[in-house]
C-alpha cells in the first residue's frame, strides 16, 4: 500500500502569458521541514521566484511525530534505514507543473523520510526538477543525487545550505547560481 493516498494528476500546464507578453512555465515548490531551516530557504525561494509568476508552494506533513530529541532519534532511524513514512496527501500533484523545487533537511546523509516518500509516490512524473537541502555540516552532494535517482525527468539544478548559515540571513547571497538555472529552465 502507497503511503500517500491516492492523487489524480490534472492534464500537464499549458505555458502561461504574463504581463509584458513574457512566457512563462508553471513552478512547485515542495519541501519538507522539521526544524525550520529547509522552511526559511523554501521561504527565500518563493521571494526570489516571484517574478514573473509566483510558484505554488507545498509543505509535506510527515505523519510521525519528529519534535524533540525523541523526534529528531526517530527521523534518523528512518533516514538510516530509508524508510517510506506516510505522509499527508499533498494539495498539488507535480505532474501539473513544467519545474518542481525540492527541499529537504539531511538526516544521516540522506535526504528526510517525508520527501522520500514523496519522491517515491510521485518522482515518476515529474518532467523538471530543482533540488535543494539544508544540512548542519555534509551530506549535501550523497542527498541531491539520491534525490536525483528517483525523478525520472531532468534535474536542471541542485545544491545546498548550510544551517548554520542560513540561521543568519547568510544564505540568500549563495543562491544565486541556483536560481540562475532555475531561471533558465523556466524561462521561454
Amino acid at each position: 500500500m502507497s503511503p500517500i493516498p491516492p492523487l489524480t494528476a490534472a492534464p500537464p500546464s499549458a505555458m502561461h502569458d504574463s504581463p509584458g507578453g513574457h512566457r512563462s512555465l508553471r513552478t512547485l515548490l515542495v519541501y519538507y521541514s522539521r526544524t525550520g531551516t529547509t522552511k526559511k530557504v523554501a521561504e527565500s525561494l518563493v521571494y526570489a521566484l516571484t517574478a514573473p509568476q509566483a510558484p505554488d508552494v507545498e509543505q509535506l506533513h510527515d505523519t510521525k511525530d519528529r519534535h524533540g530529541p525523541i523526534g529528531f532519534l526517530r527521523a534518523v532511524a528512518d533516514a538510516v534505514g530509508r524508510k517510506i513514512v506516510p505522509i499527508e496527501r499533498p494539495a498539488l500533484h507535480p505532474a501539473n507543473y513544467d519545474v518542481v523545487v525540492i527541499g529537504t533537511p539531511v538526516w544521516a546523509d540522506t535526504m528526510s523520510s517525508a520527501v522520500r516518500a514523496y519522491l517515491g509516490e510521485f518522482g515518476p512524473t515529474i518532467r523538471r526538477a530543482a533540488l535543494f537541502c539544508t544540512t548542519a555540516s555534509s551530506g549535501i552532494e550523497d542527498t541531491t543525487a539520491e534525490m536525483a535517482q528517483m525523478i525520472d525527468g531532468e534535474v536542471v539544478a541542485s545544491g545546498g545550505f548550510r544551517a548554520k548559515l542560513v540561521k543568519r540571513d547568510e544564505h540568500i547571497g549563495l543562491m544565486d547560481e541556483f536560481l540562475d538555472r532555475i531561471r533558465e529552465a523556466v524561462d521561454v
